[in-house]
């Protein structure tokens, strides 16, 4: 379409796409034996691995459908609003929709059980093409700033639209591509980015893409938040056989080097305040192990979530849960006092704070939070989080929360306002694709 390939040289890209195939398949040859032990060692390395090199089963629908891609569980979740708001304008429309990631294809199956959802294939050539053909998308919409070359290069010659929602691109990112904007990706074949805030815009428009193809539309993740007050706290904790009077600290999505401060801050403060619990959410769960002999080595056991029982006793003092499940971390937040957001202490970059806010939690996280800055400033600006520098700090913080229990309540009422407040991106957004790009993708049932 004359839009998406407007200033690229079809001969040169051409060339440059062989080229890309080769590299690709070439390190799929070189690490072939490390390929094959994780295929047979790692059931989430083997998940969808029929579907990924191409596999996928042909669409459903008569005519062409919307593609939506969200990486992972993160990304599968801020499709949910964008999708309702769609249907509610324009009733039911048919939808593909692809994840790359075990937790995302299962995050994608219990939200949306009626659609049609697989694993996003590898970015070689002949095997995006093949998807393409099968799934004959009018419209591609890929969450974030998911740009594989070969994508873009095979929707362009099948004739389906590309865009960028909710779009997102870190410094690093930006660097990245800085680096190899002569070659790969092609930005010129994507028609429109909708992206999440100002600075993201600098960063496209300094790597040459076309002024009126970029949009400052919000975060679509804050209209995917539950910002309800309704949850049966009772019914919760019986759940997850918490106590009724007992003060919960959640660390979701943590990582190596995190579990320790908190099992060993823990362990300090649950001599101060006997009704402290401690609950553990690993970002990666085949860590669950490691976890377990560090809860050991404090003077502490661990209970994994699956094998709680409805007679079980409460958690006790020298106890502390782990949830070895997916897709249950929003739920356990509502069960929270205060909730820690892992990634931040390490170097990961941070993982999503807005959760615990719009839940209306006392939120707390260390200073690597690169990858969520924009949410980290909103709930800053309305003084709405804790941010600390290492692991001494946050015990201070948590101290300070027990001390003052007023303050949490505070902090997580003033987190849930700030969430409210940054909600609307799903409508903007619908609106530019209603208006842009429904009609000539002859979307049909």
């Amino acid at each position: 379409m004359a839009d998406q390939v407007e200033g690229v040289n079809e001969g040169r890209a051409y060339l440059i796409h062989l080229i890309y195939d080769f590299i690709f398949l070439l390190l799929i040859v070189l690490t072939s034996p490390y390929i094959v032990f994780r295929l047979a060692t790692s059931a989430r390395f083997r998940a969808g691995i029929v579907q990924r090199i191409g596999f996928v089963r042909r669409s459903p629908f008569r005519g062409r459908c919307i593609w939506v891609h969200g990486v992972s569980a993160g990304e599968v979740k801020a499709i949910q609003p964008l999708l309702l708001k769609m249907e509610e304008e324009e009733g039911p429309l048919a939808w593909a929709i692809s994840t790359t990631t075990l937790a995302g294809y299962q995050m994608a199956g219990k939200l949306f059980p009626d659609k049609f959802i697989f694993y996003f294939p590898l970015d070689i050539s002949f095997i995006v093409r093949r998807v393409i053909r099968r799934i004959r998308p009018g419209l591609i919409i890929l969450m974030e700033l998911e740009i594989w070359p070969n994508l873009l290069y095979e929707a362009n010659s099948a004739g389906s639209s590309v865009i960028i929602v909710n779009g997102r691109i870190s410094e690093r990112s930006y660097r990245g591509y800085r680096r190899i904007r002569m070659f790969l990706p092609e930005m010129n074949r994507i028609s429109l980015f909708s992206v999440q805030n100002e600075e993201y815009r600098r960063r496209l428009l300094a790597l040459e893409v076309p002024e009126e193809r970029l949009m400052v539309t919000g975060n679509i993740k804050f209209d995917g938040l539950d910002i309800s007050e309704s949850v049966d706290q009772a019914l919760l904790r019986d759940q997850l056989r918490i106590g009724a009077d007992d003060r919960v600290l959640v660390a979701g999505s943590t990582h190596h080097g995190e579990d320790e401060i908190l099992l060993g801050l823990y362990r300090r403060l649950s001599g101060v305040d006997p009704d402290l619990r401690l609950v553990l959410v690993p970002r990666h769960l085949e860590r669950i192990p490691d976890i377990e002999k560090a809860c050991h080595k404090h003077g502490l056991a661990p209970v994994r979530r699956t094998r709680l029982k409805p007679d079980r006793s409460p958690i006790g003092k020298e106890e502390v849960l782990l949830v070895d499940t997916i897709g249950e971390l929003e739920m356990v937040y509502g069960a929270a006092h205060m909730v820690f957001v892992g990634g931040s202490l390490v170097e990961v970059g941070g993982h999503n704070m807005l959760e615990p806010a719009g839940k209306g939690k006392a939120v707390l996280y260390g200073p690597h939070v690169q990858n969520f800055t924009e949410e980290a400033m909103l709930l800053e600006r309305n003084n709405a989080a804790l941010r600390v520098s290492d692991g001494a700090s946050l015990e201070n913080a948590v101290r300070e929360l027990i001390d003052n229990p007023d303050k949490a309540l505070e902090l997580g009422q003033r987190a849930r306002e700030a969430v409210r407040s940054a909600r609307g991106a799903a409508a903007t957004n619908v609106k530019l694709i209603r208006t842009r790009f429904l009609q000539k993708a002859r979307i049909e049932l």
